[in-house]
């Protein structure tokens, strides 16, 4: 793949950073691992995410600054994984220590055939990582309902049209509640749902019925899918920020041309009354728009750090959509340089459908070694991500149990 020319062009990782993947200590036991705050799958009904992150940043950060270099950049990594029967990691670094990414995101071909599949799946990724006395991944999928479900095998559920359409609110968190314990109970910890669009006429061909309907709808079911999700122990990324448009990113890249008040209007000002409802995550649409029209949103400065962190005071997890697709990949936006970028911008997440990362992790390890502002980012992000492990109840090596 070209990228990994370009890649080992930059670093020639597997010399030049192939520092030994250290573990940061004796793992703990699932009791001393588990967040203090949380109730089993129900961790934001004791504390949300926003004061657990805000009263816990600073020993994240204190944590990311002494772990080894290669485990901190994997941190900012969301990446695909092999099969779907007992895990195995599918890259090594250059002192054969294995790879562990920040997550892992399940397509349909890792979903087995019942539950019980699944659940044998994502719990041999965990032991794995204790055996390994690496930190464990957060493990996501995108469970909208209807057209995207990657549970559709064995576990129907309704597209955000339908829900909006034959479901009261109350019924929908019932819905979303009872979804999250089976996705807590499977082994899963962010849901990428869901869709917090309105659905008008610059994206309803794209999104067809993955949005609830007009800006009142989704107000009213997207904040109920929210916090049903995390009522059941599931945490959330409302997507895709700040719009989508009818150009399919997978295949092209999004212009969207319209001005400040309209762009407010049906987009803007929905997500920011929706981040209230308590989202962990939101996840980042490939759109360029009028207002940063050099590069695409999950790349730009301006929609991340100055709209999201800034404007909006949002603390959690910022996901870009995939670096691969098309819409980045084919007009100007090669793999090797927005990952970089995506860094720059603000995000903490850097999604790839692939499944090996070293090669982007190589850029960002060469880009850290030269300029400190981007090393601090990459501290900033790492520490998010490891706190959001932390709130999770996902089980963490001893040294950061005292989080």
């Amino acid at each position: 793949m070209v990228f990994y020319g370009l890649a080992l062009a930059f670093c020639l990782c597997l010399t030049g950073c192939s520092e030994k993947n250290v573990p940061l200590g004796p793992v703990s036991s699932p009791a001393q691992g588990a967040a203090p705050e949380a109730a089993e799958h129900g961790f934001g009904e004791l504390i949300s995410w926003d004061e657990f992150y805000r009263k816990n940043a600073a020993a994240a950060l204190k944590t990311v600054r002494e772990m080894p270099r290669l485990q901190k950049l994997s941190q900012l990594f969301l990446i695909n994984l092999e099969g779907k029967g007992r895990f195995t990691p599918a890259e090594y670094d250059g002192d054969n220590s294995p790879l562990i990414p920040g997550g892992y995101l399940f397509f349909s071909y890792n979903i087995g055939g019942d539950g019980g599949e699944v659940r044998d799946f994502t719990a041999s990724i965990g032991d794995y990582c204790r055996e390994q006395g690496l930190i464990p991944p957060f493990l996501a999928l995108d469970h909208e309902g209807g057209l995207v479900n990657r549970l559709r095998a064995f576990n129907p559920l309704p597209s955000a049209r339908e829900v909006s359409q034959s479901l009261s609110p109350d019924q929908a968190w019932e819905l979303y509640r009872d979804q999250g314990k089976l996705l807590a109970s499977l082994g899963f910890h962010l849901n990428l749902a869901p869709v917090a669009e309105a659905e008008t006429a610059e994206n309803a061909v794209f999104l067809k019925n993955r949005s609830y309907g007009d800006a009142a709808a989704v107000s009213v079911y997207a904040r109920r899918a929210v916090e049903g999700y995390r009522a059941g122990g599931i945490q959330t990324a409302l997507k895709h920020f700040p719009a989508s448009t009818n150009a399919d990113p997978h295949t092209s890249l999004p212009e969207l041309a319209l001005g400040l008040t309209e762009l407010e209007r049906t987009s803007v000002k929905p997500f920011q009354a929706l981040l209230a409802s308590g989202p962990a995550a939101v996840l980042m649409a490939h759109t360029r728009t009028s207002l940063d029209p050099d590069v695409p949103a999950c790349l730009s400065r301006y929609w991340v750090t100055a709209v999201l962190r800034e404007r909006f005071a949002f603390t959690g997890l910022i996901i870009s959509d995939d670096i691969y697709m098309a819409a980045l990949e084919k007009n100007g936006y090669p793999p090797a340089q927005a990952v970089e970028q995506a860094v720059d911008a603000g995000i903490d997440v850097i999604m790839l459908s692939e499944k090996r990362f070293l090669p982007a992790l190589c850029v960002l390890a060469d880009r850290a070694a030269l300029d400190p502002d981007f090393a601090r980012r990459i501290d900033q992000a790492a520490a998010r991500i490891l706190a959001f492990k932390r709130y999770c109840g996902i089980t963490l090596p001893r040294e950061f149990a005292g989080l």
